[in-house]
């Protein structure tokens, strides 16, 4: 969860409706901060929003007003967890990604993968003398 915020969002807009409207453009909003809901009219309006970080955030939403004027609102977003898109994963970003780094290691090491396939073929070998040890037994 991040807190999503609308800086110099007018004060006619701070209202809890309008705000987690808002939010829901981003994606599933879940609260606004405390000062926001006292109505301590600051630099920004916080909403506290549930974000799915493998999609596209966006850096602005269309606020559409009835019988007025619509507007662009910028949109600020608190501090982001680290998240990798290839695993996945909160935590780590993709220098730290061990996933990556062990198929990179694989790739560049050409003696990894002979071994492995190896492995691969002596298990598969074994099973195979083991079925013609037990049909020659039955």
């Amino acid at each position: 969860m991040v807190w999503v915020k609308f800086p110099k969002l007018k004060q006619q807009y701070w209202d809890y409706e309008i705000l987690m409207s808002m939010g829901r453009c981003v994606e599933y909003p879940i609260a606004i901060d405390k000062p926001t809901a006292e109505g301590e009219y600051g630099f920004c309006a916080s909403v506290l929003v549930d974000l799915d970080l493998s999609k596209h955030i966006p850096n602005q939403i269309l606020v559409e007003v009835p019988n007025g004027v619509d507007f662009m609102q910028e949109i600020e977003l608190s501090k982001l967890p680290k998240f990798y898109v290839h695993c996945k994963s909160l935590g780590h970003l993709m220098s730290e990604c061990k996933s990556l780094q062990k198929e990179m290691r694989t790739e560049k090491d050409p003696n990894l993968i002979r071994r492995r396939g190896l492995k691969i073929k002596t298990t598969l070998k074994l099973h195979m003398e083991e079925k013609e040890v037990q049909k020659q037994e039955e």
